[in-house]
């Protein structure tokens, strides 16, 4: 007798009320606790627990949008204060944005310290700087339109499982209608 069993019907996401499906004949499955359910209806959890899983997806690709967000908002900010450092020197009076300036600029490997490992700088030389933090907030500009991407594909593939529980939900009411009839 061949072996009819299903293992890791679920996915990978963890121990699934699918796993270890056995067919036992008549459009019927059973569980390994011995309860039964028609395949449509399995069918159809399976979709629901995948919906589950893109639903979660979902949120994190949301959450990594959000915190990427807030690092612009944070760039656009540093921006500002360079651009305002600049504006306050001149050919002879040097100015600096302040520590707050200087740790994001370490932090992310912005440079802005001369030949003299000084962080004051005249206001030719705020062009360098402002350009190395531009950079950073045009690199995570792009990388917020791909997370935006990925997003609206999860949550597509969210609707895509909803959807065809949903169509074999139907196709199992449909056929309970029909016998009742």
């Amino acid at each position: 007798m061949p072996d009819n069993t299903v293992s890791g019907a679920g996915g990978s996401a963890g121990a699934s009320q699918l796993d270890n499906l056995e067919y036992v004949g008549e459009g019927r499955v059973k569980f390994s606790n011995g309860s039964t359910m028609s395949v449509m209806e399995a069918l159809s959890f399976l979709f629901l627990e995948r919906a589950e899983t893109y639903s979660q997806l979902t949120k994190d690709k949301m959450q990594e949008t959000q915190d990427n967000l807030n690092q612009i908002k944070e760039a656009r900010e540093m921006l500002q204060k360079a651009r305002d450092a600049k504006a306050q020197a001149s050919k002879k009076h040097s100015t600096d944005a302040g520590s707050d300036f200087n740790d994001y600029c370490s932090k992310y490997g912005i440079s802005q310290k001369d030949s003299d490992d000084n962080t004051l700088h005249h206001s030719d030389q705020w062009d360098a700087v402002i350009e190395g933090v531009q950079a950073r907030l045009d690199s995570l500009t792009d990388s917020n339109q791909m997370k935006f991407l990925e997003v609206k594909s999860t949550a597509n593939k969210l609707e895509e499982s909803f959807t065809a529980a949903n169509k074999y939900f139907d196709q199992s009411f449909e056929t309970i209608k029909t016998i009742l009839r």
